[in-house]
Order: C-alpha cells, then structure tokens, then sequence
C-alpha cells in the first residue's frame, strides 16, 4: 500500500466518482467532494436519488459513468 509508485499514482488522478455522495452540505461526502473539486478535481457523483450534486450530473451506478473514473 505505501509502494512509491502507488503512492505517485494517486497523485495522478483527477477524476474520481463519489459513490453516496450527498447533497446536504452538513454531510461529509459533501465537504470532501466539495473540497475537492475546489482544488481542481473532476467529481462524478453517484446517488440515485438525485440527477445533480454539486454542479455536476449524478448517475444511479458505477456502470452508467461514461467517461474512465480514476
């Protein structure tokens, strides 16, 4: 888990699904995703209760996502 190359990957990814993630502020899921985005990732959320989280289209599963996920 702590391999330098593991490590350096991470560092690479800017797009990542938030499977969850919540639209209420007060929500954890929320502020990291917020967060996030804020310093440049591309958040794709993944809640089937809802068809946008934080500016960004939500889809109901993993699957539906049409672009690679990091």
């Amino acid at each position: 888990m702590n391999e330098p190359n593991t490590i350096k990957n991470i560092f690479t990814m800017k797009t990542i699904a938030v499977v969850g993630l919540s639209p209420k502020p007060e929500r954890a899921s929320h502020r990291v995703a917020a967060y996030l985005q804020s310093v440049g990732y591309k958040i794709i959320p993944v809640n089937p209760g809802f068809d946008e989280i934080l500016g960004e289209k939500s889809y109901s599963t993993l699957k539906e996502i049409p672009v690679p996920v990091d």
